[in-house]
């Protein structure tokens, strides 16, 4: 379906429990991204171009990252868009 990252403003995309991490094995399968612990209580619904910038570390399997979202006004469609709808 074209989607290349998921952000989630919980710990994990997993349900709590999990043994198996079955969203985390079919996503990155498919080459999507997962950023998660977002903040995004204060983001106001609508369009937005994102920035994640990752602390890369070594023999890591994932890392802390700074995200930063900019409201986008111009061209909706651009590659990159991402949707704020909570």
């Amino acid at each position: 379906m074209g989607v290349k990252v998921v952000g989630i403003d919980t710990l994990s995309v997993e349900k709590y429990d999990t043994n198996d991490f079955t969203v985390h094995k079919t996503l990155l399968r498919n080459e999507v991204l997962i950023v998660e612990g977002l903040c995004l209580k204060d983001v106001i619904p609508g369009k937005y171009k994102y920035i994640c910038m990752p602390a890369l570390i070594k023999d890591s399997d994932g890392a802390p990252a700074r995200v930063v979202l900019i409201q986008d006004g111009l061209n909706s469609e651009r590659e990159g868009d991402i949707f704020a709808d909570h």
